[in-house]
C-alpha cells in the first residue's frame, strides 16, 4: 500500500472551523505516511472549492473528497469513505475531533502491525469548548479497561455483549477490509451507528488491541451518542436493536443475552440485571484521574487556529 495510514473525515453540515482544525491535527502527523479522504453525506452546502484550496494551501496532495448528493446516513457515508481508502489501515474522524499529538497515529499503527491486529483503540480525551473556555471530562469509555490490558478475549466479549461497556467509537483504528467487511452487515439495517460493525466483530471473537495512550481531543456533547437529543437517542437505540436481531439470527453461546436487550424476558433476566448491576458498581468505585493525564495544552495550542 502506498500509506501507512488513510484517516476518513465524515462530515454532514459541519462546522468549518471544526473542520479545518480537524485537518490540521491530522497533516501534522510524523513519521507516517498519510491519505485524506473527506466523506460527505450530502451537506445542504458543502463548500468543495473551500475545502480544496485549503488542501492546496496547506501542501496536502495526498487526500480524495467523496460526497453523496442526497443524506444517507452515517453507515453508508463511512463505507463511502472508507472504500476510497488507499492504506490497510484506516482511521475515521469526525470535525470537532483532534488527534491528541503528532505522533499518535505513527504509535497506534505501529502498534497494530506489531501485535499483528486489524483492530485496536486507544483512549479518549473528553473536552468542550465555549468561546474561549476549555473544559475537561473524567470520563472513559470503555469503563472497565482491565480486560483489554490483559488481553482477555472472553471477559472483553462478556464486557461488551452483556454489559454494553462499549468502546467509543471514535477511538476505533481498523483493518479496510475488515470493516468494510462488516459494515456491509449492518448497512441497510443501521443507519447512524456505524459502530455496531464492532460489537458484530467482538461477538465474532476478532482480537482487539488496546494501546494505553491517548489517541483523540473528543469533542463531549457534539456527537450524536451525547449531544442529548431525544429523536437521536431514539435514534441510536433502534440501531442497536436491529444489531441485536441479527446476532440473535446468528446464535451463539450470547444468543439469550440479545434476546434480553430486545425485551425479550426469561428465566435468565434476574441473573443478567444482577451482573449489569454488580458490574455497573464495581466500577463506578474505581477512582480516575483522566483528567491529570491530559496535555490541555497540546489542545489549546489545535485550538488556537
Amino acid at each position: 500500500m502506498k500509506y501507512d495510514c488513510t484517516v476518513v473525515v465524515v462530515t454532514y453540515n459541519s462546522d468549518l472551523n471544526k473542520l479545518y482544525s480537524t485537518l490540521l491535527s491530522i497533516i501534522k502527523q510524523k513519521n507516517i505516511s498519510i491519505q485524506i479522504v473527506v466523506s460527505d453525506d450530502g451537506s445542504f452546502n458543502f463548500e468543495k472549492e473551500s475545502l480544496e484550496k485549503w488542501f492546496e494551501k496547506n501542501s496536502v496532495l495526498d487526500y480524495k473528497i467523496v460526497t453523496s448528493e442526497i443524506n444517507t446516513g452515517t453507515v453508508k457515508n463511512v463505507i463511502r469513505g472508507v472504500k476510497a481508502a488507499d492504506a490497510e489501515i484506516v482511521k475515521s474522524i469526525s470535525p470537532g475531533d483532534l488527534l491528541y499529538d503528532e505522533y499518535v497515529l505513527y504509535k497506534i499503527v505501529s502498534f497494530m502491525k506489531k501485535e499483528n491486529l486489524k483492530l485496536a483503540f486507544g483512549k479518549g480525551a473528553y473536552y468542550s469548548q465555549e468561546d474561549d473556555n476549555i473544559r475537561l471530562y473524567d470520563f472513559c469509555n470503555p469503563k472497565d479497561l482491565e480486560p483489554y490490558k490483559a488481553k482477555n478475549k472472553l471477559k472483553i466479549q462478556k464486557n461488551y455483549l452483556l454489559y454494553r461497556d462499549y468502546v467509543l467509537g471514535a477511538l476505533f483504528v481498523t483493518n479496510k477490509m475488515l470493516l468494510l467487511n462488516y459494515l456491509a452487515k449492518i448497512d441497510g439495517l443501521v443507519k447512524y451507528a456505524e459502530d455496531c460493525s464492532v460489537i458484530m466483530m467482538i461477538a465474532d471473537g476478532i482480537e482487539i488491541g488496546f494501546l494505553d495512550e491517548f489517541l483523540i481531543w473528543y469533542e463531549y456533547g457534539s456527537g450524536i451518542s451525547t449531544n442529548g437529543s431525544k429523536v437521536w437517542a431514539e435514534r441510536i437505540k433502534n440501531d442497536n436493536n436491529n444489531c441485536f436481531k441479527l446476532l440473535y439470527n446468528a446464535g451463539g453461546p450470547y444468543k439469550d443475552v440479545f434476546a434480553w436487550h430486545l425485551g425479550n424476558r426469561s428465566l435468565k433476566t434476574f441473573w443478567y440485571k444482577l451482573q449489569c448491576k454488580l458490574h455497573n458498581k464495581k466500577v463506578s468505585l474505581r477512582k480516575t484521574n483522566y483528567i491529570q493525564e491530559m496535555d490541555i495544552e497540546k489542545l489549546r495550542k489545535q485550538l488556537e487556529v
